[in-house]
């Protein structure tokens, strides 16, 4: 982006002209004994700042806890920056010390704190910061390159800050939801926990008496096809689910919309067993705890051919022991997760076998009825959440549409009073 491609009124301007950069830093010299709250590059979570509460001494810190902020700095983590670890400090921070890793802004004018800000989120700085980063392994921006991203800057101080408040609105939406997706992420979990429990039973089902069961008794293990990704093509026939769809999804349930566009071409995959609903295809490899042994539940796949694909098992339950939909949640159940946790090896990759999974036991009730009953309930809260995040990403792409068009005058904003004339 050039000044000529900016509307009337507008401008280039270099970080390092509208803001200090890195004004104050803490002195090697200073007693060892002087405490301090540390803030590191995992303080930052989705523009938020999570203050340290642990105080560390001078002496015990790590020699990158160098950097003075002030109240109304902007932080900016050089280390990956695409990860976009940024916020404004809107508290006191005279008893903390941030690493070498931030850069700290500290705008010119106080009142272009929130429009720098919303800038180090846009695509313009997305491509600058790819083009500067330098090393492998922790990719990161020069302290003297910072000073030098660009921005496309109003000469207009209203308009700077009108750009900034709506801006600011879509982050206010966005957190908002964020935050009752957590809500109903928890009770969904809680109802999860209790349910299948059978802390908490449906009036109905009270008295129907439980069993456990191991999963090799309770599925039958199908045959997966084993091709790599780079063996797929738009062209093929057969939809794949390739355990890396699992791993980057929050679905529990995986229907004819969620495959990816490359598929399988059917001669390569003759043979192995076609999806159908109510089926299980649960990942046997993870790289953390967490996502050990996460799963899928199958359902409307409106007759497409489909199969499981590299490092996974496709699981079909026997019918007369597990109820569709109930399957998928039996298998995320706290002590289903924790003994395939246990069982799972590996360092770098975990690993979990057929054998080991085939001996972790589920707790059920003997009752379908019951089973179906939980598993339509869990079902329903669980479409809640998915259609709230669905939500979110549309929120998230309204706010990057806008970003797009305010933050390079490509649409201007309505000012409430005459606009002044540019300094």
């Amino acid at each position: 982006m050039t000044q000529a491609d900016l509307p009337s009124g507008w401008v280039m301007r270099r970080l390092i002209d509208v803001s200090s950069i890195n004004l104050h830093s803490i002195s090697d010299a200073s007693p060892p004994s002087s405490p301090f709250y540390y803030q590191d590059l995992s303080s930052i979570n989705q523009g938020k700042l999570e203050k340290n509460n642990k105080r560390v001494s001078f002496a015990d810190a790590p020699s990158r806890a160098r950097r003075i902020a002030q109240k109304g700095d902007i932080i900016m983590a050089t280390v990956r920056p695409y990860l976009k670890g940024f916020a404004i400090i809107d508290f006191d921070p005279s008893d903390y010390v941030f690493s070498t890793g931030f850069a700290l802004l500290n705008p010119k004018d106080p009142a272009d704190a929130r429009f720098i800000y919303q800038n180090l989120f846009s695509g313009y700085f997305d491509h600058q910061f790819h083009s500067l980063l330098v090393g492998s392994n922790y990719p990161a921006l020069n302290s003297s390159d910072v000073g030098a991203l660009r921005l496309p800057y109003p000469l207009c101080a209203n308009e700077r800050q009108k750009i900034a408040e709506i801006l600011g609105t879509c982050d206010e939406a966005i957190e908002a939801h964020q935050k009752l997706i957590e809500l109903k992420e928890k009770r969904l979990e809680g109802w999860m926990q209790k349910l299948l429990n059978f802390d908490v039973r449906f009036p109905e089902f009270k008295d129907e008496a439980l069993m456990e069961i191991p999963i090799g008794d309770a599925f039958k293990f199908l045959k997966i096809s084993s091709i790599a990704r780079d063996g797929l093509s738009e062209s093929g026939e057969v939809a794949y689910l390739h355990y890396g769809d699992i791993h980057n999804s929050d679905r529990n349930f995986w229907s004819s919309g969620c495959f990816l566009k490359n598929k399988a071409h059917a001669e390569k995959v003759e043979g192995v067993t076609r999806l159908q609903g109510g089926d299980i295809v649960i990942v046997d490899a993870s790289e953390d705890y967490d996502d050990v042994a996460k799963c899928v539940e199958i359902e409307n796949l409106e007759n497409i051919e489909a199969v499981a694909g590299l490092h996974t098992f496709l699981m079909r339950a026997n019918p007369e022991i597990l109820a569709p939909r109930f399957r998928s949640f039996a298998l995320k159940e706290n002590s289903v997760r924790k003994a395939c946790k246990k069982l799972s090896t590996g360092i770098s990759v975990l690993g979990l076998s057929k054998t080991n999974l085939s001996k972790v036991r589920l707790k059920v009730s003997t009752n379908l009825k019951e089973q179906k009953a939980i598993g339509d309930f869990l079902f329903e809260l669980n479409r809640e959440v998915i259609l709230e995040k669905e939500k979110l990403t549309q929120l998230k792409r309204q706010k990057r549409g806008l970003m797009q068009k305010l933050l390079t005058g490509e649409k201007r904003v309505k000012l409430d009073h005459k606009m002044e004339d540019p300094k």
